[in-house]
């Protein structure tokens, strides 16, 4: 699949992967959501005078990556490589 129905299909709800990358990596959407900052939390720490306000988190891609079982997870940022890759497809 082409980058534009991998796009739809995270929006869907999967996860897609491209067919080079290893097994344990793959790409999901993250909704937006809301929060309350928190003393004591990375936020917290890097807004110190917004304790106690309301955040937006936007909505974004993740990469997963498996390591040793656990997920490690990131923003994802597309290469051209990516964008124009014709080799996309759902990870399992």
């Amino acid at each position: 699949m082409d980058f534009g129905e991998a796009i739809k299909e995270l929006k869907s709800g999967q996860r897609v992967r491209r067919a080079a990358w290893a097994p344990g990596c793959w790409m999901i959407l993250v909704p937006g959501s809301s929060f309350t900052i928190e003393e004591g939390r990375p936020l917290g720490y890097a807004l110190p005078n917004l304790i106690g306000s309301q955040a937006r988190y936007w909505s974004h891609v993740d990469m997963c990556v498996l390591q040793n079982g656990a997920p490690s997870l990131g923003p994802k940022v597309w290469s051209d490589a990516d964008v124009l890759a014709e080799d996309w497809k759902l990870a399992q």
